[in-house]
């Protein structure tokens, strides 16, 4: 996955948050979060800026019926 790379992580969050000043530290993909009563979660990317702000971040494809569903799905 691209998102390994810090920079370019980084370009991608700076877009998301509009902190155009924010620097990683730390990234892993595929990052599992294990929960001993409910269930786990296994994010795309967590990161940590040198703020110590985390961001989990999970991807998602958009498809034509996401973005307009039709009238039998409402």
């Amino acid at each position: 996955m691209v998102l390994k790379d810090i920079p370019a992580c980084q370009h991608v969050l700076r877009i998301l948050t509009g902190r155009q000043k924010l620097c990683l530290c730390q990234v892993k993909t595929q990052y599992s979060i294990s929960r001993a009563v409910s269930r786990g979660a296994r994010l795309d990317v967590f990161a940590e800026d040198l703020e110590g702000n985390l961001y989990a971040v999970e991807i998602q494809r958009m498809t034509a019926r996401t973005i307009c569903p039709s009238v039998s799905d409402i």
